[in-house]
């Protein structure tokens, strides 16, 4: 059964953040860069556990997978059988804090 995809509005805002930038400048590629995070996303739905656990948070609970320049953080509930965006964060930035 595939899993329910949820994202927060961090990470809704990450996307249309993502989408108006590149927008500026060519807005096809910002179609183009949507779409592929979006498929990116889209995988987590048949392998929630694809990406490798966050390095700051060996728990396991959050986990991230790369899309060009983007890491996609989520976290997982086998339990609701969900996967919870949270991030899409540029790699050129500091690391995210997930402290909250």
């Amino acid at each position: 059964m595939a899993y329910k995809i949820k994202w927060t509005p961090d990470a809704l805002r990450d996307l249309a953040d993502i989408g108006e930038h590149i927008a500026q400048d060519d807005p096809e590629a910002a179609f183009k860069v949507g779409n592929q995070l979006l498929d990116h996303v889209r995988l987590l739905e048949n392998f929630p556990k694809i990406g490798p656990a966050y390095r700051w948070r060996r728990d396991g609970r959050i986990r991230e997978i790369l899309c060009l320049s983007y890491r996609i953080f989520y976290r997982v509930d086998d339990e609701r059988q969900q996967v919870e965006i949270l991030n899409i964060w540029h790699t050129a930035r500091d690391e995210p804090d997930f402290r909250k």
